[in-house]
């Protein structure tokens, strides 16, 4: 799904009262599952099993719960749940 107009993951952090670490102005373009993100958009993790996938993967910006180290150039948000914030 894209989001129009994209908006900066500081922005979305600061929507749902959430925290942003890493390269905060990068934009958010859209909202995509693990298997199918690109760059730009938004992916959530809430289970240890899957951070390393979803840190990984094309997404730029990930929602999180667990506070971890931003990969390089990406954009996290962490909050107590990921999954209830991504499908608002």
């Amino acid at each position: 799904m894209r989001l129009h107009p994209p908006r900066t993951a500081e922005d979305l952090a600061a929507q749902i009262g959430a925290t942003a670490k890493g390269n905060t102005s990068i934009l958010v373009t859209g909202l995509n599952e693990i298997n199918r993100v690109e760059a730009g958009d938004l992916v959530f993790v809430d289970h240890e099993k899957y951070y390393d996938k979803a840190l990984n993967s094309a997404a730029t910006t990930i929602l999180i719960n667990k506070e971890v180290e931003p990969p390089a150039g990406k954009a996290i948000i962490i909050c107590t749940d990921p999954c209830g914030e991504y499908n608002k």
